[in-house]
């Protein structure tokens, strides 16, 4: 009875480590061809929900890297040649931990590991020894990074919170340490009056008497003078009586970039991805493109779940959809109405795209995209108008669960996306004038 006592506790312990071990991003497989040990790691992978890209090269794997921060690398190969290329290039083009599995040579597991590869294990070992090894060093490099937000984009207006820096159509703009908090706290929370004393407590930490109200008061005109765009009728700041400020316009938040060399990589395979994308993107029906492009979007590991919807008789209607629950789908059935309280309607009336960077946690107002996502463990989303001509015929969504807000890369693919889409939608007599 006390042995299976200790058994069971030791079995609840594992159990409970395992738990511990949560990934952001995806594992990537590296594999030349349908291997045991590549079959192992997807069921390590499905055991413990991670998710898991397949990857046959350099090139997809760099790809997939480049669109979203990768938690593990893993080279799957008997072919010294394959591990040795496959290695030095990832250890070199992304941060995340690499391991190599396979029958090799002990001298070139041992050049591997110099490389820069986290562990180099060989082929035929127990599912459960690899599955150890392999969670001990994911909880060795484990990311105690905190989600956070970098980038903040409005209009002609771009921030970055780390650098503090702030560019306005192009140009920086020289801003003191009050007035750029005052702007970055005023973007974090667009479309919405925020009390002068929440304000004041924000930049100063004081309670909000005359003095600090007066004080914020020249702080706000400076910032306005500042920001203020050529020929926009509305000003970024407006001050609303009784109340205090709000920032007038549609605000993207964007996660921090992936290393300099993924960053610089991603300049270059990102091109190349659209336009294989293009190249195979149907165009027999409305249905079949946006089955392929969500099923890209999802499989190319720029986001766990994408759809496409068309707005019509005040509805929007699901077009296709991938990654998402039977829940969502039974949400979505019938049409969903255009109200102010789901993202994509307000991607809709402003014509940009609109970022979710804290689904849960983040004050952005829109409860309903907050009860559709939040059940099933969205911490971000992306959403991005389509158009057919000026006016916008519907959209695209981008829902992730990694607590990583979504970063400039897969931003800017899911705006060309959205842009692939309506050239779908528009007839070709149109596009050929």
């Amino acid at each position: 009875m006390r042995a299976d006592t200790q058994a069971q506790r030791a079995q609840d312990a594992g159990a409970e480590l395992r738990r511990e071990v949560r990934l952001d991003g995806p594992v990537v497989v590296v594999a030349d061809g349908a291997r045991p040990d590549a079959e192992a790691l997807a069921l390590l992978a499905g055991r413990e929900r991670w998710r898991l890209v397949e990857a046959g090269g350099v090139d997809a794997a760099r790809r997939a890297t480049s669109l979203r921060k990768a938690s593990l690398i893993a080279v799957v190969t008997d072919d010294p040649r394959f591990a040795v290329e496959v290695t030095r290039a990832m250890c070199r083009s992304c941060d995340a931990p690499v391991i190599v599995v396979g029958d090799l040579d002990p001298m070139i597991r041992v050049r591997v590991l110099t490389d820069g590869a986290d562990l180099a294990l060989p082929t035929g070992l127990d599912q459960s020894a690899v599955g150890a090894q392999i969670m001990a060093l994911l909880r060795r490099v484990s990311d105690t990074w905190e989600p956070t937000v970098r980038y903040l984009s409005a209009a002609e207006l771009q921030v970055d919170l780390w650098a503090r820096t702030c560019l306005l159509g192009g140009a920086e703009l020289t801003l003191s340490p009050t007035e750029f908090r005052l702007l970055a706290y005023l973007m974090r929370h667009p479309h919405r009056a925020l009390p002068r004393f929440r304000i004041v407590r924000t930049l100063w930490g004081s309670a909000g008497g005359p003095g600090d109200t007066n004080a914020l008061r020249i702080q706000v005109s400076r910032l306005r003078n500042k920001i203020t765009i050529a020929g926009r009728p509305t000003p970024l700041i407006r001050a609303v009586r009784g109340v205090g400020y709000e920032f007038t316009e549609n605000v993207l938040e964007m996660g921090d970039d992936v290393s300099g060399a993924a960053a610089r990589l991603t300049s270059l395979t990102m091109p190349r991805t659209v336009l294989d994308i293009a190249r195979r993107l149907p165009r027999a029906s409305q249905t079949a493109a946006a089955e392929f492009l969500t099923t890209t979007l999802v499989t190319s590991s720029a986001c766990d779940a994408a759809a496409i919807f068309r707005r019509g008789g005040g509805l929007m209607h699901l077009v296709a959809e991938r990654g998402n629950t039977a829940r969502w789908r039974e949400l979505m059935a019938g049409g969903v109405p255009l109200r102010s309280s789901f993202a994509q309607v307000h991607a809709f009336e402003t014509s940009q795209p609109t970022q979710i960077a804290d689904i849960v946690g983040g004050a952005h107002g829109y409860r309903e995209t907050t009860r559709a996502l939040a059940a099933d463990g969205f911490h971000s989303c992306l959403f991005v108008p389509i158009f057919n001509g000026p006016t916008a015929w519907g959209g695209l969504g981008l829902a992730s669960r990694s607590r990583r807000p979504l970063d400039p890369a897969v931003t800017t693919f899911g705006v060309a996306i959205a842009a692939m889409f309506s050239l779908v939608i528009r007839p070709a007599s149109e596009l050929a004038g």
